[in-house]
């Protein structure tokens, strides 16, 4: 694989998560380019996580159906040298609507959070 990287679904159920499927895929989608230090840059990584929970909930190739109002975690790790690299994780809410599923992207305040929030320190 030239970019792999492993993709683990959750669901979320009351507080608890509920690994439902993991999967390594060879995949560069989770990148928009490249910075300065030649990492890659992961600004599309969450958005691209919720995408391809869709897909994989569309594809009905899990014995789960979804429900409209369902939360998800997606976790994406990138493999180097057989190591695990810690690269997004996306929280989503899951939509039915006519046996047609939908995604939502739910903003987390996180290590790659750019909407300028500031925690209180505590």
């Amino acid at each position: 694989m030239l970019h792999p990287h492993r993709v683990s679904y959750y669901r979320v159920v009351r507080v608890r998560r509920v690994l439902v499927a993991v999967e390594d895929v060879d995949d560069y989608g989770f990148y928009l380019g490249w910075n300065r230090k030649r990492e890659p840059v992961s600004h599309t990584a969450e958005p691209y996580a919720a995408a391809l929970l869709e897909d994989h909930l569309a594809a009905r190739s899990w014995p789960h159906r979804p429900k409209s109002g369902e939360r998800w975690r997606v976790v994406v790790e990138r493999i180097r040298d057989g190591d695990l690299e810690w690269l997004c994780e996306a929280a989503v809410s899951v939509q039915v609507i006519n046996e047609r599923i939908a995604t939502h992207l739910n903003h987390v305040h996180g290590r790659a959070c750019r909407c300028g929030r500031t925690e209180a320190a505590s």
